[in-house]
């Protein structure tokens, strides 16, 4: 039902993960050559598509979400997009990916051990993954936490130590604002 009105209500957050995705992706590849294979894991409408397309020799999308799946669908950015669960999805596909975006996804998982595990699994030797989530306060002891928005917080020590344990080598860690949300 919030797919509708999704684009709209980022757009009141100053939402920009797509950019802050796609900026990351310019630090590892500052020349667009349409030569990648790029999994856009929780894709929802499609935000990150016409940024990656540049890059893209293949765009797959997939997401929990039929509504959002339909939105991204419109933008006819994407070769193939289907409605499936991320990690599971990526697990199914074993060192087919160059690169894997998730934008703003993995706020929804608390354990993101399995989530970066699968990202691993799922690409090519040299591939990579950039991903965002949120941070927790740095007070908290817990690894992660859900938050009053329904999303979750992880600590950069967990975040750290899961991309380690699924094998994933951090080039680069940026605290930078996703959102602006009830003036935070």
């Amino acid at each position: 039902r919030f797919a509708d009105s999704f684009d709209a209500q980022l757009a009141r957050l100053d939402y920009h993960a797509p950019t802050l995705v796609c900026d990351a992706l310019r630090r590892d590849y500052p020349v667009p050559r349409a030569d990648l294979t790029i999994a856009d894991a929780g894709c929802g409408t499609g935000l990150c598509g016409p940024l990656l397309r540049p890059w893209a020799k293949h765009l797959c999308g997939f997401d929990l979400s039929g509504g959002m799946l339909a939105k991204a669908e419109q933008r006819g950015i994407y070769d193939e997009l289907h409605k499936a669960e991320l990690v599971e999805f990526l697990l199914s596909r074993p060192e087919v990916f160059d690169l894997v975006i998730s934008a703003d996804t993995l706020c929804y998982f608390g354990d993101i051990d399995q989530a970066l595990a699968s990202f691993a699994r799922s690409l090519r030797r040299s591939g990579r993954a950039i991903f965002t989530v949120e941070a927790s306060n740095d007070d908290d002891k817990r690894p992660y936490q859900l938050l009053s928005s329904g999303r979750y917080s992880h600590k950069r020590e967990y975040v750290i130590a899961a991309a380690q344990q699924a094998n994933l080598t951090l080039a680069h860690i940026a605290h930078v604002p996703l959102r602006s949300e009830a003036g935070r």
